[in-house]
């Protein structure tokens, strides 16, 4: 059996995981699955219900980007030839430069998603294909996710600019996470990444 990845086109971890992949030439074969339907034979496959999960062919499972993603980078690494050069790594660099590539994952995979990703798809996305009828989207919720997303765009947009001039290295991030460390503390004095106005306010969803 090819290794077979769970995944849903919209959701962004498998978005990383379906790009990390094909950069480093790893042929998988997709299988859809709906985040918000909880199927008791997903959760037989990872109990957390996240997605992505990545089934190898020799039977290994990995559930999740970041073990996904690890494992690609130590275990699937591609060597290159004359006529087709390896794929870039991963996580590149210094032991300090992948520390701040995870940092910038754990970022978008986290604060992001949670401030503006998974409430826009919950919203505009999930509540319209309930099976019990589709919800309107909250307007609340949307202004929301547009306040956290112009704070994400800031940071982004700032990193962006400082980060001119070298690569982006992270296929699962897409953003150059080589920032000189001694900017490190005028980075955070104007993007304190303190949490903002929640989309739900009282919940960390």
């Amino acid at each position: 059996m090819p290794h077979r990845l769970t995944q849903y086109r919209l959701c962004p971890r498998s978005r990383s995981v379906r790009l990390a992949l094909a950069e480093h030439r790893i042929d998988v074969e997709l299988s859809e699955e709906k985040p918000w339907e909880w199927r008791q034979s997903f959760l037989a496959k990872n109990p957390a219900g996240e997605l992505p999960v990545l089934e190898l062919e020799n039977g290994l499972m990995l559930c999740g980007a970041y073990s996904i993603s690890e494992f690609i980078a130590e275990d699937m690494a591609v060597a290159g030839t004359p006529v087709s050069p390896a794929p870039p790594a991963l996580f590149p660099g210094s032991r300090e430069d992948r520390a701040e590539i995870r940092r910038l994952v754990d970022w978008y995979h986290g604060k992001f998603d949670r401030e503006v990703t998974r409430e826009l798809l919950v919203e505009k996305v999930y509540n319209s294909m309930r099976p019990t009828g589709p919800i309107a989207p909250d307007p609340g919720v949307l202004r929301a996710v547009r306040a956290n997303l112009r704070y994400h765009l800031s940071y982004t947009g700032y990193l962006a600019d400082s980060a001119a001039g070298s690569r982006a290295t992270n296929s699962a991030s897409r953003i150059s996470p080589q920032l000189h460390r001694s900017r490190r503390a005028t980075i955070w004095a104007k993007f304190p990444g303190r949490s903002i106005r929640r989309s739900r306010p009282g919940t960390n969803a």
